[in-house]
């Protein structure tokens, strides 16, 4: 039991796979009963007349839109775990949102407003999706810090917060807590998502 707890623990991103549940039915909830206010709504204001027609042309709209949040969370999804954010994260910030992945899905598997079981089955292929691009990115950055952390390289150009170190021939992009001259050796100190965050060495 302690050993499949664990495995759960290290393989399944439960911070995302728990808010995607709970998000995913009070989602499905709200925009069920939006829907039908907006239909009622629309009864009230025009009769029976195009019901039809305004029935079917929201499912479509909403129907597209559903499709487009679930493919646009996944791409999120991948570039927030590339750059390993927290859940809440506050980095990511070019694009004026702070909108995570997790309520994307939920979001987008609720507009698609399937039954209970077909929308269960779209949560557990996100979840599935989820820990497989965590577990993809995860090993990747391991793969990374075991390779270069503790190495020595020299900087390529002024390393202001983020450039270019050689590391023996290979040249590759890291970040720096402090700004550092060209032509300075640096050492390989940490992994920040999948860049090498490097240290002026200090030689003893």
């Amino acid at each position: 039991m302690k050993k499949i707890v664990t495995y759960i623990k290290n393989h399944i991103p439960l911070r995302q796979v728990i808010p995607l549940i709970l998000l995913t039915i009070m989602f499905r909830l709200a925009i069920g009963g939006l829907y039908e206010l907006s239909v009622e709504y629309y009864m009230d204001t025009y009769g029976n007349e195009s019901q039809n027609a305004y029935v079917s042309g929201l499912d479509i709209v909403l129907t597209g839109f559903g499709i487009f949040m679930c493919l646009y969370a996944i791409v999120v999804y991948i570039v927030e775990r590339r750059s390993h954010l927290p859940f809440w994260y506050g980095r990511c910030q070019s694009a004026g949102s702070n909108a995570n992945a997790v309520f994307e899905a939920a979001i987008g598997t609720s507009l698609l407003r399937l039954s209970p079981a077909v929308t269960a089955v779209i949560a557990m292929i996100f979840i599935i999706l989820f820990t497989i691009i965590s577990n993809i990115t995860a090993k990747h950055r391991e793969e990374i810090k075991q390779r270069y952390v503790g190495h020595i390289g020299r900087t390529v150009d002024d390393l202001k917060l983020k450039g270019k170190v050689d590391f023996g021939g290979e040249v590759l992009h890291a970040l720096g807590r402090e700004v550092i001259p060209k032509d300075t050796e640096v050492k390989a100190v940490d992994i920040d998502g999948y860049n090498i965050v490097v240290e002026r060495l200090i030689k003893e």
